[in-house]
């Protein structure tokens, strides 16, 4: 476990309304979590619970909201370097190489050409790429795709990275696969990361904690601590106990109604 003292995201009461043909539709309400420097934590919860909501605001994306959202210390005004986003579909340019595809996200980093070369090397390095440095998005397979766009998060070595469903995508064998990938890069990079994902699996097997949200308005229900140390077995009696409480701790959220 990566353990600081002081907590690296700390959100506050936030709340987010959207406006719809002049109704207020309440989408997050009462959400306070800390999150510590290093952490793997993972969001889950019905679809409309407003999980992508949240990851947007950590973003930066969007400015409407009460409450606070700090990290580090300093409140989020904006998108920053500092917080990375992966998104679902890997939104690689198709008319630039993968190596091209990474360095863009350096653009604004102020970094010489030869340190974002360096940058650019090592991180394909870390996620198994460097042979497809010169291939195109296309002639990549989805798994590679995703890891091409985690290179392209990390290569501004953002101290959080926020990851939507990010293996939401894949095939069942490659998501596996993947998300094996991402934990060995969590566990070398030490960054803290938050997860939004559908797959009870896969939470459980990557983070530290995972909070479970209700719906409507979207809530925090329950926080689960996974106590267990990395690298972890995916047979491990205990991770087992725990993905069912998760499960039927999904059960119970409140969902989309049924019609």
């Amino acid at each position: 476990m990566h353990n600081g003292g002081m907590h690296n995201l700390s959100i506050e009461d936030l709340a987010k309304d959207y406006s719809i043909d002049g109704r207020t539709l309440p989408v997050l309400r009462d959400i306070s979590l800390q999150v510590r420097p290093g952490e793997f934590l993972s969001i889950v919860g019905p679809s409309g619970c407003g999980k992508s909501t949240l990851l947007r605001l950590i973003a930066g994306l969007d400015r409407e909201f009460s409450g606070s959202i700090r990290f580090q210390g300093e409140p989020v005004l904006g998108t920053s370097l500092e917080r990375g986003l992966v998104f679902q579909d890997h939104r690689l340019f198709p008319w630039m190489t993968v190596a091209q595809n990474v360095a863009l996200a350096m653009r604004n980093s102020g970094l010489s050409a030869a340190e974002q070369s360096g940058r650019v090397e090592a991180h394909l390095e870390l996620v198994r790429l460097s042979d497809f440095a010169k291939a195109y998005p296309q002639q990549l397979s989805g798994g590679m795709a995703q890891r091409a766009a985690l290179a392209r998060a990390l290569v501004n070595k953002p101290k959080l990275l926020l990851l939507d469903e990010p293996l939401g995508a894949l095939d069942a064998l490659t998501r596996v696969r993947v998300r094996e990938e991402l934990a060995r890069i969590w566990m070398h990079e030490g960054t803290t990361m938050i997860m939004v994902t559908h797959d009870v699996d896969e939470a459980v097997q990557l983070s530290d904690r995972v909070v479970v949200m209700d719906a409507r308005p979207g809530r925090i229900r329950h926080v689960l601590e996974v106590p267990v140390a990395h690298p972890r077995e995916h047979a491990n009696p205990l991770l087992q106990q725990i993905r069912e409480s998760l499960l039927s701790e999904l059960m119970n959220t409140t969902g989309p109604r049924a019609t």
